[in-house]
């Protein structure tokens, strides 16, 4: 049986991406700019079967509903690029929880998209590789590069656009991203529903796409000049706009739990002792903190003795999405 495995890792965006353009192409509102991630990601196994449906296996669990039909409407796009009409079974594992606000839809539909385009024999290029993951989950056009990525806004003119690519950056800019898991639990409101609502009930939302794009141009530069300083203030400015957008919603709604609240607290307090840090969330209630290497260790330790949290993780700046 001819199988294809792709392994992507996941992305953490700095300048978020929140709202989408009307239609189905799944086009962001925004640009984004990103970290991919070097400790957590999915792997993807993609294997033809004679049968009437996709078949999608998750950590050992064959899916139904919603995270089924989800897979079966991409693979379907798939097809009608290559000229198919083989079914697939997808067997996917991934080493971040699934749907908690750790970007597994971005890793996982980024392995998807590049055992897909090997499978179908697609000879997609990465900018193409790229708007198909898009198609699948927004995020997932970024995961297909390693390191910082910038992703392009979508054009609501011509549909275009919503691509990501690799952004060279200052060597000197040693980072990390202090990954503190704050519940162990499936978030209610997937990221989907939460930008839908937004864009539609929240007052905050068309003042989030007027200024969007300045944040994303300096923190864009930043990185590529090496200011962690800068980078570091426009990531923390850009979530919490985010979700100041998501308070104001009609009815208002949060992924923020009580632990969330200390985790950031306490970075605010290690940067007034002196540490340049700065924290990010994104639909979920984890806090990434961003940090210089040699800042890492301590400030993971200090985090320990905040009672609750789940786990906390040292990430460095990881590898784009590959074959197996």
């Amino acid at each position: 049986m001819k199988s294809t495995r792709a392994y992507a890792h996941t992305n953490i965006a700095l300048i978020k991406y929140w709202g989408k353009l009307p239609g189905h192409l799944n086009l962001p509102a925004t640009g984004s700019l990103s970290l991919t991630l070097e400790n957590f990601g999915t792997q993807t196994t993609l294997s033809f079967i004679e049968a009437a449906q996709d078949i999608f296996v998750l950590n050992n669990q064959e899916q139904t509903g919603e995270p089924l039909l989800r897979v079966q409407r991409f693979l379907d796009i798939v097809r009608a690029l290559g000229k198919s009409d083989r079914r697939c079974l997808v067997d996917s594992r991934n080493d971040v929880p699934t749907s908690s606000g750790l970007a597994s839809s971005a890793s996982g539909f980024a392995a998807l998209s590049l055992a897909a385009n090997q499978h179908y024999a697609l000879n997609l290029n990465p900018v193409d590789l790229s708007q198909l993951a898009r198609v699948g989950s927004g995020s997932a056009a970024r995961s297909i590069f390693g390191g910082f990525v910038y992703m392009h806004p979508g054009t609501p003119v011509d549909k275009t656009g919503g691509y990501a690519e690799a952004l060279a950056t200052d060597p000197a800019l040693d980072i990390r991203l202090i990954v503190v898991q704050c519940a162990n639990t499936c978030k209610e409101i997937s990221s989907r529903a939460g930008m839908l609502h937004t864009s539609n009930t929240s007052p905050y939302y068309p003042t989030w796409l007027a200024t969007h794009a300045k944040d994303l141009e300096e923190a864009t530069r930043a990185a590529m000049q090496g200011d962690f300083k800068t980078l570091g203030e426009l990531t923390e400015h850009s979530t919490l706009k985010m979700h100041a957008c998501m308070l104001a919603a009609k009815p208002g709604f949060w992924y923020f739990e009580p632990l969330t609240i200390a985790v950031m607290n306490k970075v605010k307090a290690l940067r007034n002792d002196g540490v340049n840090c700065y924290f990010t969330m994104d639909a979920g209630p984890h806090v990434k903190v961003l940090c210089k290497a040699q800042h890492a260790e301590d400030i993971a330790k200090s985090f320990k003795k905040i009672k609750g949290i789940v786990r906390i993780d040292i990430a460095k700046p990881g590898p784009g999405a590959k074959l197996q």
